[in-house]
């Protein structure tokens, strides 16, 4: 069974033959060592500068390179050169160096991934279903002699893998930093691959993407569509809850032979952890395919897919498989902690989550023939296909339920509901924990005659976090819960925030804000756990804090 496991995995491995240098890491039938050299200079350079690149050496069987461009990489997973750091090699830095094709090494250190697997299984779903993702294998890795341990190597998405995959790779390449999607503030937010300062036609995707849907997932769509549902469909399979779900870890290419933009996957070591809705996704055109009838639909019959792709893979023989190939190395490893029992809890995930995903596609029956269950008229639109009194259109009530499947709880009962009234200093102040984006929040205040707060004494903001916090770990987003809006935002006019309402020169700005980071952060939100404040993205969901004029 087991070699078996692994002739099929090398079969789905890539659209295209991988390059010849990882042929044998990708195919996980051996894991290979990674020698890097660094000099005095260079570890100096690194310890202050991580991310800027170095020269290094890189050894490979018996292949060695003198002067190759190293750097560090990761946010969570950044760590210094003397514990087990995350690296980038880029062989052609410094030179005209290529390794079997292949010029751009990627080397996690897997510090968030326990399990030491995630990503090469996940990547391996992704691949299956067609959609263009990196290879992944394994390798061990010595820097200056000194063992770092098992790392996962995954294949670069640079314009080599990009003309791999589509057969041409001069078209734009763009990183969704975190919180950046496809709207059209988000534009200057993307990090861009390479040096063209153009994003015209990036703007216009996300000008469509704002626009109305059935030309958003039409046929004369810029969006690969059925391309995006497949990628969609395959990261709330495996539960991604770290990727596009909130704007973080994937990156989009427009496909030039096509005119098409795609969406590529990244950064998947925190996949197989949470039990996910398949519904679960913040991403604006997710938000977007699942208000709209066709489009949802067609997402359904998508996961249908990927679900019946997932048991014909047998992921969870892919954990005994890695389990057995790796055993030494991960015994060598002198940073794993807890990994065979992170992988018996990866196996148990993968092998329930085909029947919890199945359980959620009842809106369309094996035929694809939609499903109204509860004869409302809603379909696979419907929040709640169990209750008459809930789908879209239907009235909203103080029950702290999205009665109307907007997405929103208890957010069109005119103001009325969900939110606790607070006097401090004869001002009348509303604390609303009701998760909901910017705009909305400052519409829901709007209907109960208030704005979003803005704050004039110590006093006032003391009292307001104090309420903010008895509320903090109550109802079903206690998740979301940690910060809060106010009416403060730079918004119209970058670099200069302006309360919506009232004057105010009172700040309490946490150290550093507001930085804009994270891809233009233009609204402000108070954090429960020291009371400052920071900028952040206005499409997250927030509880809230209204005041009266």
């Amino acid at each position: 069974m087991m070699r078996r496991w692994i002739v099929v995995f090398a079969v789905v491995a890539a659209c295209k033959k991988p390059p010849p240098l990882f042929e044998r890491v990708y195919a996980l039938d051996e894991i290979p060592s990674f020698e890097v050299t660094l000099d005095a200079d260079a570890m100096a350079a690194l310890a202050k500068r991580p991310r800027e690149w170095v020269s290094g050496g890189f050894t490979y069987d018996d292949q060695a390179f003198r002067a190759v461009g190293v750097r560090l990489k990761g946010h969570r997973s950044l760590r210094k050169l003397e514990a087990k750091p995350s690296f980038k090699l880029k062989l052609d830095k410094f030179g005209e160096h290529k390794l079997g094709g292949a010029t751009t090494i990627t080397l996690n250190n897997m510090v968030d991934d326990p399990s030491m697997l995630r990503e090469v299984l996940a990547y391996r779903l992704y691949r299956a279903l067609g959609v263009a993702a990196p290879n992944a294998g394994f390798a061990e890795v010595v820097v200056n002699g000194s063992p770092k341990g098992l790392y996962a190597v995954i294949e670069s998405i640079d314009k080599k893998f990009l003309k791999r995959r589509f057969g041409e790779g001069d078209g734009p390449l763009y990183e969704g930093e975190y919180g950046c999607d496809v709207i059209p503030e988000d534009v200057t937010g993307f990090d861009a691959d390479g040096d063209s300062k153009d994003r015209s036609e990036l703007a216009a995707f996300a000008a469509i993407a704002a626009g109305d849907a059935k030309t958003l997932f039409g046929p004369a769509s810029p969006l690969d569509v059925p391309a995006f549902l497949r990628f969609l469909a395959v990261e709330m399979y495996v539960a991604n809850f770290d990727g596009y779900r909130h704007g973080h870890n994937y990156r989009i290419y427009l496909d030039r032979s096509t005119h098409h933009w795609h969406f590529l996957p990244w950064g998947l070591d925190r996949t197989f952890v949470k039990n996910m809705s398949i519904f679960d996704s913040h991403g604006y055109l997710a938000t977007r395919c699942f208000a709209d009838a066709a489009c949802k639909r067609a997402y359904v019959l998508t996961m249908r897919e990927v679900v019946a792709e997932a048991r014909k893979l047998k992921l969870e023989n892919g954990v005994d498989v890695i389990s057995v190939v790796s055993k030494d190395a991960t015994a060598r490893d002198p940073w794993t902690s807890g990994t065979a029992r992170m992988r018996r809890q990866v196996r148990e995930f993968l092998v329930e989550r085909p029947a919890e995903v199945e359980r959620e596609l009842g809106c369309v029956d094996g035929a694809g023939v939609e499903i109204d269950a509860d004869h409302d008229g809603a379909g696979c639109l419907d929040c709640n296909d169990r209750d008459p009194a809930i789908h879209p259109g239907a009235p909203e009530v103080c029950d702290r339920s999205d009665n109307d499947c907007n997405g929103l709880v208890d957010d069109a009962t005119t103001g009325t509901c969900g939110c606790d009234p607070l006097d401090v200093e004869g001002v009348a102040f509303a604390i609303c924990e009701l998760p909901m984006p910017y705009a909305d929040a400052q519409t829901f205040c709007s209907a109960r005659g208030q704005t979003l707060a803005w704050l004039e004494t110590a006093a006032q903001a003391d009292a307001v976090l104090a309420a903010a916090r008895k509320r903090k770990g109550r109802g079903r987003d206690a998740h979301l819960n940690d910060r809060w809006w106010i009416g403060l935002d730079d918004r119209r006019e970058e670099g200069t925030p302006r309360w919506l309402a009232g004057h105010s020169t009172f700040t309490r700005w946490d150290a550093g804000e507001p930085d804009n980071a994270g891809c233009n952060q233009d609204c402000v939100v108070f954090d429960l756990d020291h009371g400052k404040w920071s900028d952040t993205h206005c499409l997250d969901p927030r509880p809230f804090v209204c005041r009266a004029p």
